[in-house]
């Protein structure tokens, strides 16, 4: 019998925590460790051949970059290690990834494998919290909820809109990397809120990639009592970096707003 090299999924994940596939938290250093199995395949250039490899956990030092999305790639460069690529802005690569057989590698040089990517949010470190979703995985992906609440109590009365309580720290964020991550993206909130005068609406919605306008599709209180609103939105999400900002406008002297919830998750 000929052995036979089958084609199998890359067996670890990207994570923030050495040894735990499934961690989060923040830090300078991003690993590779074995999850459902410690094999990967990458394409030999030499032999025009994928061929499996044996890895043990792989690390790297984040670029010493804020604010800026980066790829992460394994390659077999005298020995197996991870390497790095930033995006140019956050919606855009530098370098491409392509399509080699079907699988995702860097463009230009097929024999680095796609693993996925990060967002540094400060300067050579990166977050993966239920407010910051910044470590995203190609394979062995899981749901990874977002949820941001602010029980804040405040009034609002003008007909300007701002973020929820004028703060911009009430959103929460994620990266899309991927066509296939931004088919698997949705975002709901809930608030509370009451008007205060008959006729005069206090407005609330979330807003994407913007800190400053009501969306079309924004909810509204109108009788003088407490309301329940909820929103979600659905839509494929842009490729890269995204946010989801709750807006708030008074439209009316005795606006007060006091409860607010906006859940998201990606795949990653």
């Amino acid at each position: 019998m000929t052995d036979v090299d089958f084609p199998i999924l890359p067996g670890g994940r990207l994570t923030i925590v050495s040894g735990n596939p499934y961690g989060e938290g923040s830090g300078s250093v991003i690993y590779y460790t074995p999850c459902v199995h410690d094999y990967v395949r990458l394409y030999n250039t030499g032999t025009s051949a994928w061929g499996s490899h044996q890895f043990t956990e792989a690390s790297l030092v984040l670029p010493d970059v804020a604010n800026k999305n980066v790829d992460i790639f394994f390659a077999n460069a005298s020995g197996l290690a991870l390497n790095a690529v930033q995006w140019s802005s956050d919606t855009a690569r530098a370098t491409d990834i392509a399509y080699q057989n079907g699988v995702l590698v860097k463009s230009g040089s097929i024999s680095n494998l796609y693993l996925g990517s990060v967002r540094c949010s400060t300067t050579g470190s990166t977050n993966d919290s239920e407010t910051q979703r910044f470590v995203i995985n190609n394979y062995n992906m899981i749901r990874k909820p977002m949820i941001n609440v602010d029980s804040t109590a405040h009034a609002y009365t003008s007909g300007t809109d701002r973020p929820w309580n004028n703060d911009t720290t009430t959103r929460v964020e994620g990266l899309v990397p991927t066509e296939q991550h931004r088919r698997r993206c949705s975002t709901g909130a809930v608030a509370e809120f009451r008007r205060g005068i008959h006729g005069n609406q206090s407005y609330w919605s979330i807003s994407v990639n913007a800190t400053a306008t009501l969306n079309n599709w924004y909810a509204y209180a109108y009788l003088d009592a407490q309301a329940r609103v909820g929103d979600k939105h659905w839509a494929v999400e842009r490729l890269g970096y995204s946010y989801w900002q709750p807006i708030e406008r008074g439209n009316n002297p005795n606006g007060y707003y006091w409860y607010n919830k906006v859940w998201s998750h990606v795949y990653g």
